[in-house]
Formats: structure tokens, sequence, C-alpha cells
């Protein structure tokens, strides 16, 4: 269900994907050309270990290190995947707020991770701090991507019900962005467990950029084809019951 209602809900999606494309980009030239800007998308202190870590790394690993130490591998998973959700969970749930809470949340978080990678540009290391990022970002990212069209999906049916009584037109907007918002926390255990177990690891093939990244593609070709064509892939075999969408039919009785 979760791949059909990322389609109905996909126009939301775009709309989130440019806020963080756009947000992202913008704060990224500017930490490339004025690194005081850093300070204006994360803290001071987030400033401060970046730029320690960029004079003295060896492998993208090390940026993980005393964390990773400090909690152990499966606690420190354990942690990001609670963060994350908790993140996804209120982009999903400031939704009501006719969406714009959703938007703030999203271009905060959009502002950082744009800030983050232009700090590794104006310091020569912009493919290093994408090592860093992408194995379990890919994911990630696209996860709080979809919390946030489940929001905005939601936010949406407030300002414009359509043809349909508003209590109608939220009823069915709620049906889409819940199965799209509870849908991402799998994609959030899966992503906690890649950054909390192998992105800390400093030697052997993940002390390589190039495999870095691939991870981080190929786990962002699984997700996406899952959304894609998921609900093609894994139709059960009762067409009577999956012929039409329930938001629809729900709709055209109404």
């Amino acid at each position: 269900e979760v791949p059909a209602s990322f389609k109905q809900c996909r126009w939301y999606f775009l709309i989130c994907l440019s806020v963080m494309v756009g947000c992202g980009t913008l704060a990224g030239i500017a930490t490339s050309r004025d690194a005081g800007w850093a300070e204006v998308f994360m803290s001071p202190a987030f400033r401060q270990r970046l730029e320690q870590f960029m004079q003295e790394q060896e492998t993208p690993g090390e940026y993980f290190g005393d964390t990773a130490d400090m909690f152990g591998g499966w606690g420190f998973a354990g942690f990001l995947m609670t963060h994350n959700i908790k993140v996804a969970l209120t982009c999903f749930a400031l939704g009501p707020t006719f969406g714009l809470g959703t938007l703030y949340v999203l271009t905060v978080n959009s502002l950082m991770i744009g800030s983050f990678l232009g700090l590794g540009a104006l310091n020569g290391k912009l493919l290093v701090m994408g090592a860093v990022v992408v194995p379990h970002g890919v994911i990630e990212l696209s996860a709080i991507l979809l919390a946030s069209a489940a929001g905005l999906r939601f936010g949406y049916a407030l300002i414009n019900p359509g043809d349909l009584r508003r209590g109608d037109a939220l009823m069915i907007a709620g049906h889409q962005s819940v199965r799209l918002a509870v849908g991402t926390i799998p994609v959030f255990v899966l992503a906690g467990l890649i950054e909390g177990l192998i992105s800390p690891m400093e030697a052997g093939p993940l002390a390589s950029n190039v495999a870095r990244y691939a991870i981080g593609i190929l786990a962002g070709v699984a997700l996406y084809a899952w959304l894609l064509w998921g609900d093609v892939i894994f139709r059960p075999k009762y067409p009577d019951m999956t012929h039409s969408d329930p938001d629809e039919l729900f709709e055209a009785e109404g």
C-alpha cells in the first residue's frame, strides 16, 4: 500500500524535493564562498567539529568514530533510528498547520545539509563529506521527503477539499498520508543500521569513497524501485480486492 500512496502523493513529494534541493543548493553555495554562513545554518559547535574533522581525517569513517565508540554500534544505530523517525513524524504531524510547519522543518534541515557539504567544498573536502553522508543519506533524506509529502497532502486537504465535504477530503488524505508516513519507518531502520554499523568502518573497502557512494546509490535504487513498482510486483492474488484503490472507491461512493 505504501507505493500506491506514494504515487497518489507524488506531486507533494516533488514539491518537497524542490524545497530540499533549492534550500540545500543555496546554503551550499553560500557556505562554500564564506564559512561565516555555516553558523547561520548550523550551531557553532557543529561547525567547529566539522572543521576539526576535515583537518585531521584520513577516512570518512572517522567522522563517526567517537560517537560510535560511545554508544556501541547497535546503540548508535538505535539512537539514529529514533532521532530520524522523530524528525520525520514531526514533518508529518505539522501537516495540519496547512503544511507550513512541515515546510519549515524541511527547510531548516535542508539548509543544514547544504551548509555541511558547502563547508566541505570550501575546505577542498567535498567528496569526503559526501562519502560521510551518501551511504545512509540517500534513503534517509528520501524518507524525510516522504514524511514531508504526507504532511503536505494532509495540509492541502484543509486548504482545498475540492468537490468533497471537508471531513471526507480529510479522511481520504488521512488514509494516504498515514500509510506513507508509517511506511518511512522501515526505511529509517535500514538507514540507521547503515549509519550505525557500516558508516563508522575505517578500514577495508569502506575506507574508499567509491565503495561508500556505491552503497548509497544501491540503497537508493532499491528504495525507489519499491516505491515505483512495489504495488505491481507485490500485488495480492485477489484482483477483486485490489482492482480499485479504496480511497478512490470512497470518493466515488461519497
